[in-house]
């Protein structure tokens, strides 16, 4: 196996351990509590590591991404996107935030002055929801030009919607409009964790030792 189909199938499976983490990690708060909250719990380390190994890994696969999906090296929003929600999710696993006691008893989130980790650690978070977000949709823009692509940029858009639309519904827990912020949260994030794991797995399953890459 080729070093870089190796570093592409790490980093899928690290994410879609990720997920499992983020939903398993505290199953009894799965519905009301944020996933930073886990950053506090029992299994914050286990999360932690889970979190910033993830993240090291996409951003070591972020290169070998753009050359498969752009061989001749024309474009770099997808893999400058990617390594940045990488760095992304270093940094969230790295940092700590404040204990949100409203978001435990499942009451609407309260604002209060964060401290500079927890302020670091929401900083994270909001890059790592938009920027691969972000790259999902790049990606879908260019394999919509392709006919031989465009049901793989179908893919993305519905994966894309259905992630921003549960991050607007997490957005609208934090004055009380809506319940059930964790779980809007952790549908966000596991939509588009599940979609960068399968593109990575379809790219690596694609490298063979006699090429630099691929369309798809």
């Amino acid at each position: 196996m080729r070093l870089d189909q190796l570093i592409l199938r790490s980093a899928a499976s690290a994410l879609l351990l990720l997920v499992a983490v983020v939903v398993l990690a505290s199953p009894g708060d799965v519905v009301d509590v944020p996933v930073d909250q886990l950053l506090l719990g029992d299994l914050a380390l286990l999360v932690r590591i889970v979190a910033g190994a993830t993240g090291v890994l996409v951003v070591l696969s972020a290169g070998t991404v753009g050359r498969a999906l752009d061989p001749e090296r024309r474009r770099r929003a997808v893999p400058v996107l990617l390594a940045g929600f990488g760095a992304a999710l270093v940094v969230f696993a790295a940092s700590t935030p404040d204990p949100d006691v409203a978001a435990a008893a499942g009451a609407p989130l309260v604002a209060a002055e964060p401290s500079t980790s927890a302020a670091v650690n929401t900083l994270a978070l909001l890059l790592a929801s938009t920027l691969l977000p972000a790259v999902m949709i790049v990606q879908a823009v260019r394999w919509r030009r392709d006919d031989e692509t465009r049901l793989l940029a179908t893919t993305a858009f519905v994966a894309v919607v259905a992630s921003l639309w549960a991050h607007f519904a997490f957005s609208l827990t934090e004055d009380g409009t809506l319940g059930a912020a964790g779980l809007w949260q952790r549908l966000a994030f596991a939509t588009a964790w599940v979609w960068l794991a399968v593109l990575l797995l379809g790219l690596a399953g694609r490298l063979t030792s006699g090429s630099a890459g691929t369309r798809t």
